[in-house]
């Protein structure tokens, strides 16, 4: 079942690409003088970029369709690949929810979690792709076998994590210390061949360091 009010579906996608986009510029400092680009290598990131650009592309359609047809209707790119995103970034909360940011809690370290930039990119895109798909996405096109084919985005993203720091490529990665939230400074970089962390967190560089060589939020 889906509303079918194109007006409606989209000012929804559009003020949802606003916050998606405020989000992504604020993971990664897109408004300061030193933008960290490093952070668009990092799963977090990358899965919202992803959403920013479905829902862009959702709100173009459904201007495209209410031109043609009307504004009474529903328009969407394939509900499947929606499908696909929605898993994406769900992925993405899961992981901040109930690995990342419980961590927390039990480590010490001045990080805090659920800032406005953690909860823009971990919490609310999903939620606004999760209630997109409920309120404007037709049902009853997913097929048995889609499930396991949404799941080659992060597994892909995971095959790259590995393949990425095993090529000892030189980049600020998440510590160890503090279940991978916070970047770490140049001393506490992995090491070619270590491990690097697959879910990229909210914090931003901030120029101060503690004892672990972390950059706090």
């Amino acid at each position: 079942m889906a509303l079918h009010h194109r007006t409606l579906a989209f000012a929804y996608r559009a003020l949802a690409s606003f916050l998606i986009l405020l989000g992504i510029a604020r993971v990664a400092g897109l408004w300061s003088a030193t933008p960290t680009w490093s952070s668009f290598l990092y799963y977090t990131v990358l899965s919202n970029v992803l959403c920013l650009v479905w829902m862009v592309w959702s709100a173009i359609v459904t201007v495209r369709d209410a031109e043609a047809k009307g504004w009474y209707g529903y328009s969407t790119p394939p509900a499947r690949g929606e499908a696909a995103v929605m898993e994406a970034i769900t992925v993405t909360m899961l992981i901040y929810l109930f690995v990342l940011a419980p961590a927390l809690f039990t480590q010490p370290g001045a990080y805090q979690p659920f800032t406005l930039t953690d909860n823009l990119v971990h919490i609310v895109t999903p939620v606004l792709v999760i209630v997109d798909w409920l309120l404007f996405i037709p049902k009853g096109e997913i097929k048995p076998y889609d499930p396991l084919l949404w799941a080659l985005i992060p597994y892909s993203y995971l095959a790259f994590a590995f393949i990425y720091s095993a090529a000892g490529v030189s980049t600020p990665t998440p510590c160890r210390t503090r279940s991978w939230m916070p970047r770490c400074t140049a001393s506490a970089e992995s090491s070619p061949g270590s491990w690097g962390s697959p879910w990229r967190s909210s914090a931003s560089a901030t120029g101060t360091t503690d004892s672990t060589g972390c950059s706090p939020a």
